[in-house]
């Protein structure tokens, strides 16, 4: 069987919830290629379907070190930095990804729920604001958004 499709079963493990299943496909790919950073990247992902978060940390932390020009990989290692509450670490994260590209409106977003963990209301609106202005239907930033606005008072 040839790499991708290796992979692919990989990927499709992952989307079934099969954890299991998915996490030892990645690291049978990796006994072969172990700087293969979309599979370091799924890796990470499937650790933290788990719960091991220190674990999917290090293995998004791998992917970046491999390929550091994809934004995905920045915005889901920043969230698990998030659930963490290393926030620093995960604001850096987050900017990483909007540096290579500042039209991504889930990275706004998530950046928002990070600066209302912190108590950060101005920047929390400031970035579900931008994150509705790149995706007028994102429902979810609409909602937070709006829960903000509620519990500030502003009905």
């Amino acid at each position: 069987m040839k790499l991708s499709e290796h992979f692919q079963k990989a990927v499709q493990a992952f989307q079934a919830g099969e954890w299991k299943e998915s996490e030892h496909i990645c690291y049978s790919i990796l006994q072969s290629i172990p700087e293969h950073s979309d599979v370091l990247h799924l890796l990470g992902l499937v650790l933290y379907q788990q719960g091991n978060k220190q674990q999917a940390v290090i293995y998004l932390k791998k992917a970046i070190l491999q390929t550091s020009t994809i934004p995905h990989y920045y915005n889901n290692l920043a969230n698990i930095l998030r659930e963490l509450e290393q926030w620093e670490e995960a604001q850096k994260s987050y900017e990483k990804a909007l540096n290579l590209n500042p039209n991504f409106p889930e990275v706004y977003h998530n950046l928002g729920i990070l600066y209302q963990q912190q108590d950060k209301i101005e920047f929390a609106i400031e970035s579900y604001t931008k994150a509705i202005e790149l995706q007028p239907d994102y429902t979810e930033a609409k909602s937070n958004l709006a829960n903000l606005y509620y519990v500030l008072g502003f009905n």
